[in-house]
């Protein structure tokens, strides 16, 4: 969420053009394909998204996080519909070409992509979540558990309970680098984030992540789709203790730690594909191979949650 405005992937500027205000390099690259998304309308509320791949192939959902939109997805996506899937990338509201219309609430944000999907007349779907579109991924599997085959959360930070002394993401919650380079981001691009993004519905939903929700906590049992989550590990804002207790609630779960930050599609896309392209497809985690670990420091996996079932 927070750790997504680092580089930034935006439908102007020049091609390929590098932007450097103070410490900051800022990458701009331009969507070619931007007449490729579509829109529809929820109660005057026009929704974007676009889709990629075989349009008789098992659907996915990719969503992105807070401060992002579906230019987030331009690299996984294609990889992703290369293996004959049908690949749907939604923006949330208040974020890229969808409506800035609140309320900007996390069961809205769930409700749109359930809107989505009814549009779209698709029944069951896979769902990848980044930040923010993880958890709205959560409460949608939550919510109709039938309809998620299986279920993809990176990075993304639960919310408190109540009398928990964790108070959601925010700045003190990043590690002091991603602190500087994320203050220094948003003023040397606060003109540009005013174009792409409802700001007011960046505060309410930073107020969403810190307001305690005992029923959200007290549902993930009733996730029955096999559940992967992805860490970003120390380098991100979300602490990896409050994963391990989801990974604890969703009955079938298993956790894994990618330590390059936050956004971890963007950080390392390569690993980050192969650990989710496996899980897709149902295939085991090869235990005791190491082509798929690489440097044990680099991926950490739960020896109890060694198989992809």
């Amino acid at each position: 969420m927070l750790g997504e405005l680092h580089t930034v992937h935006s439908t102007d500027g020049a091609d390929g053009a590098h932007r450097k205000s103070g410490e900051v390099a800022v990458t701009v690259v331009p969507v070619s394909d931007a007449g490729a998304y579509k829109h529809v309308d929820r109660d005057g509320v026009r929704l974007a998204y676009r889709e990629l791949g075989d349009p008789d192939g098992d659907p996915v959902l990719l969503v992105h996080g807070l401060f992002a939109a579906g230019w987030s997805w331009d690299w996984f996506g294609p990889r992703l519909a290369a293996t004959g899937r049908r690949v749907i990338i939604a923006e949330l509201r208040g974020h890229g070409r969808s409506d800035r219309t609140g309320p900007y609430t996390f069961e809205v944000f769930a409700d749109d992509l359930i809107f989505l999907l009814d549009s779209l007349e698709i029944d069951t779907i896979d769902l990848i979540g980044h930040s923010l579109g993880g958890h709205a991924a959560s409460v949608v599997a939550q919510r109709q558990p039938e309809r998620v085959r299986r279920l993809v959360i990176e990075d993304a930070p639960p919310p408190p309970y109540p009398g928990d002394r964790y108070r959601g993401p925010g700045l003190r919650s990043l590690p002091p680098r991603s602190r500087v380079l994320l203050v220094a981001f948003l003023i040397a691009r606060y003109r540009w984030i005013r174009r792409h993004l409802d700001l007011d519905m960046a505060k309410t939903v930073l107020r969403e992540f810190r307001r305690p929700d005992e029923l959200w906590w007290s549902q993930l049992s009733s996730i029955t789709a096999p559940t992967l989550l992805i860490h970003g590990g120390p380098e991100s804002h979300v602490p990896g203790y409050r994963l391990e207790e989801m990974n604890r609630l969703i009955p079938d779960c298993r956790l894994v730690t990618l330590p390059v930050g936050h956004r971890v599609h963007l950080s390392d896309p390569d690993r980050f594909a192969e650990l989710v392209l496996a899980f897709l497809a149902g295939e085991p985690d090869r235990e005791g191979d190491d082509s798929l670990l690489g440097d044990e420091e680099a991926l950490t996996i739960d020896s109890s949650l060694a198989q992809f079932r």
